[in-house]
C-alpha cells in the first residue's frame, strides 16, 4: 500500500512538472466598423491559437471571416533600372469559413510570421456581430528544480533495484558473477551515477541561477554523455540477442564476430548521436510575457535545418532518415529474428537451459522493450521515472548466473546427427 500510495504521489508531481502554462498574449474585440487586424509573431513558444468568439449573428445571413498570412517575397521587374527588384507583400489564406450563427472558432498559428483576421471582407454580410478575439499560447516551461527532483527520483530508485538485486542473488563479490550479469549490472549503476550527477547539476543550477550553466547543462551534458549511456545501453541489450551471454556459441554468431559488432556499434554511436545532439533539438532561454510580465524562462526548441542550402539541407535530411531507419531495424528488428534463430538452435540440439534463456528474452524484454513498456511510458507519465532501470532489471532477472552459460558448438550423433553446426 505504502508503494502503490508513493508510485499516485510521484505521478502527480511530474503531471505538475510537465503541466502547460497558458498565457493571453493579446485580446481584441471586432464588429461591423473595426472588421480587420493583424498581429505579427517573431517567434513562436508553443502551441498558439486565435480563439474567436462570435455573437450577435442576424439570422438568415453569413458572416464570412477570413485568416490570412502576409509574406513579402521579391519580385523581378526588368527595364526599370535600380528598381528592377521590388519587395512585394501576399496574402495567403490559413482559414476561412462563413458563420451562420453564434459560435467558437479556434486557429492554430503554427509558425511566425503576420497573421490578420478580417470579418466580411466581401461585404456580403448586412448588419451587426459581436467577435472577441483572444490570442492565447501553451508553453510547457522547464522547471529546474522539478527536472532536478525527477533526476534525484529517479537515482534513488536506481539505488533500491541495486541494493535489491545484490540482496536477493546475494553478490558479495562483483568478481563472482558471470561477465553477462556484471555488463547488465554496471549498467544499472551507469544509470544511477548519471541520473544522480544530473539531479545534482540541476540542483546546483537552480539554487545559483545561471542561464550558461544550465544550457550547459541541458545542451552538452546531457546531449554528449546522455548519448553515450543511451548508446551503450542499447548495444549491451540488443548484443544479448545476438548471442553475447554465451560461451562458444559459434565463430559465425555477431556477438563473436568483431567487425559486426563494429560496425552495429557505430550506426548506433552515429544515429543516436545525431537525433539526440543540438543539431535537432536543444534547450534555449528565452524572455516572454505571462499574465503582463515579463519572465525568463527555459524551453525547448527545434534550432531548425543548421544546413540553409535547400538542396543540400534535403540531402541531409535524407541521410539521416536512412540513419533513422537503420538504426529502427538494428535495435528491434535484426535482434528478434537472431534470437529466434538462436532459440531454433538450441530447440534442435536440445540445449533446454540456453533455450529458455532466449525464450523469455524475446517473450519478457522483447515485448516489453517494444511494446508494453512504450504504451505504459506513454499513457503513464511516472513511469517515465522507471524507464531505464526495468528493461536492465529483466534481462539481469533472466540472465543472472555466477558462471557464463555455454552453448553447444557441435551436435553430436545422438542429437540427430548433425555436426559442426554453427550460427
Amino acid at each position: 500500500m505504502k508503494f502503490t500510495n508513493s508510485a499516485i504521489l510521484l505521478g502527480l508531481q511530474l503531471q505538475v512538472a510537465l503541466a502547460s502554462t497558458l498565457n493571453t498574449i493579446d485580446t481584441f474585440h471586432f464588429d461591423e466598423v473595426t472588421s480587420y487586424k493583424c498581429w505579427k509573431f517573431d517567434s513562436i513558444h508553443g502551441e498558439t491559437n486565435l480563439k474567436l468568439d462570435i455573437s450577435g449573428i442576424n439570422a438568415n445571413q453569413e458572416l464570412p471571416i477570413n485568416v490570412h498570412k502576409n509574406v513579402e517575397s521579391m519580385h523581378l521587374d526588368k527595364d526599370k533600372g535600380q528598381e528592377d527588384f521590388t519587395i512585394q507583400k501576399d496574402a495567403f489564406t490559413v482559414f476561412e469559413t462563413d458563420i451562420y450563427q453564434d459560435g467558437k472558432l479556434e486557429v492554430l498559428i503554427d509558425e511566425p510570421g503576420e497573421f490578420c483576421v478580417s470579418f466580411n471582407e466581401n461585404g456580403q454580410y448586412q448588419g451587426s456581430f459581436q467577435g472577441d478575439l483572444e490570442i492565447v499560447e501553451k508553453i510547457a516551461p522547464i522547471r529546474v528544480n522539478q527536472e532536478a527532483y525527477n533526476h534525484g527520483i529517479t537515482a534513488f530508485i536506481g539505488v533500491l533495484i541495486i541494493a535489491g538485486l545484490v540482496s536477493k542473488y546475494k553478490i558479495t563479490s562483483f568478481n563472482d558473477i558471470s561477465p553477462i550479469s556484471q555488463r547488465l549490472l554496471s549498467l544499472l549503476a551507469l544509470h544511477l551515477v548519471y541520473n544522480l550527477t544530473l539531479s545534482i547539476l540541476e540542483w546546483y543550477c537552480y539554487k545559483f541561477p545561471s542561464s550558461s550553466n544550465y544550457l550547459w547543462v541541458e545542451n552538452y551534458f546531457i546531449n554528449i554523455v546522455g548519448s553515450i549511456l543511451t548508446c551503450w545501453s542499447t548495444y549491451v541489450n540488443i548484443m544479448i540477442y545476438f548471442g553475447s551471454g554465451f560461451k562458444n556459441l559459434g565463430y559465425k554468431a555477431p556477438s563473436n564476430t568483431s567487425w559486426i559488432k563494429k560496425t552495429i556499434l557505430a550506426s548506433l554511436v552515429t544515429a543516436i548521436t545525431v537525433s539526440t545532439s543540438m543539431l535537432s533539438n536543444s534547450i534555449v532561454k528565452k524572455q516572454i510575457v505571462i499574465d503582463g510580465h515579463i519572465q525568463d524562462v527555459y524551453m525547448h526548441s527545434s534550432t531548425g535545418p543548421f544546413i540553409k542550402n535547400t538542396f543540400l539541407s534535403k540531402i541531409f535530411g535524407g541521410i539521416i532518415s536512412v540513419l533513422g531507419l537503420a538504426l529502427l531495424i538494428c535495435v528491434t528488428v535484426l535482434p528478434f529474428i537472431y534470437g529466434f534463430i538462436i532459440y531454433n538452435r538450441f530447440s534442435k540440439s536440445g540445449e533446454y537451459v540456453n533455450q529458455q534463456l532466449m525464450k523469455k528474452t524475446i517473450l519478457y524484454h522483447g515485448v516489453y522493450a517494444w511494446g508494453i513498456g512504450s504504451l505504459f511510458y506513454y499513457f503513464f507519465d511516472f513511469m517515465k521515472l522507471f524507464e531505464e532501470y526495468v528493461p536492465v532489471v529483466i534481462l539481469f532477472t533472466i540472465w543472472y548466473s555466477e558462471r557464463g552459460y555455454v552453448a553447444l558448438k557441435g551436435v553430436g550423433n545422438d542429437l540427430g546427427g548433425i555436426k559442426d553446426f554453427y550460427l
